[in-house]
């Protein structure tokens, strides 16, 4: 059963993970690695019917404002509106 846990489960699913994050573009792929705990949070919240502290709410906001800022999308309607960047 641990056996099947680790290589099938496991490694499995890192190895399509892996190869599905080389075929985007580093921007988006650091995105998708960086909402993985927000990923988690809200399937553990949905599926699992975990309790949800004010502390993870908070947490989840900061990291979703910040993959907001990151983005592309936000800076060039920044841009067309514009407001310049500072970087």
């Amino acid at each position: 059963l641990l056996s099947l846990l680790g290589i099938v489960f496991t490694a499995l699913g890192h190895f399509l993970y892996i190869n599905g994050l080389k075929k985007e573009r580093a921007s988006r792929a650091s995105l998708i690695s960086n909402l993985e705990p927000v990923y988690g949070i809200l399937l553990a919240f949905f599926l699992l019917k975990e309790a949800v502290s004010l502390n993870t709410i908070i947490g989840g906001s900061i990291i979703l404002l910040a993959a907001i800022v990151s983005s592309d999308n936000f800076w060039n309607k920044q841009r067309k509106n514009g407001i310049k960047s500072r970087f």
